[in-house]
């Protein structure tokens, strides 16, 4: 499941007007995308213009994401140095593991006890980031109201 925000198709129609230069998959930080490596020199060795897609990428990801979360994307590069970006859906165990980073750690014994509730709660935040992923906003609408 991809995702593209309307800035990142109205650049992509442009990227795709000239060859392609390049495909990159990445993983980043929802938010925290900067020029440290490995991710500055990974960008600057094709000539792009890295704090444009920085300050893209940061804004992008702080509304969906909480800051931090691993994210895999996909970034397309022409030969005239244009690019766009497509985030893909993190999976759902990751996103459940983020959700329960603390009491992972904080387990004896490798088993991670979770109050029912409060696990019908988390699913119900992905479902709806689910549906905001897919731009599904009366789905995300009765989600909320039912159940949260």
């Amino acid at each position: 499941m991809t995702y593209i925000s309307k800035k990142q198709a109205m650049k992509k129609v442009l990227v795709r007007e000239k060859p392609i230069l390049v495909r990159l998959k990445l993983l980043i930080g929802a938010g925290t995308a900067s020029m440290t490596p490995p991710l500055g020199p990974n960008l600057g060795q094709y000539g792009i213009n890295s704090i444009e897609f920085f300050n893209d990428f940061n804004t992008e990801t702080k509304e969906l994401f909480e800051t931090g979360m691993a994210l895999r994307v996909i970034l397309w590069i022409n030969v005239m140095k244009a690019f766009y970006f497509e985030l893909q859906m993190p999976k759902i165990s990751n996103l459940l593991k983020e959700y329960y980073k603390n009491e992972v750690e904080a387990a004896k014994g490798g088993n991670v006890y979770i109050e029912k509730d409060r696990l019908l709660k988390d699913c119900f935040k992905i479902a709806i980031l689910i549906c905001t992923f897919n731009k599904e906003e009366k789905q995300w609408e009765t989600i909320d109201k039912k159940y949260l």
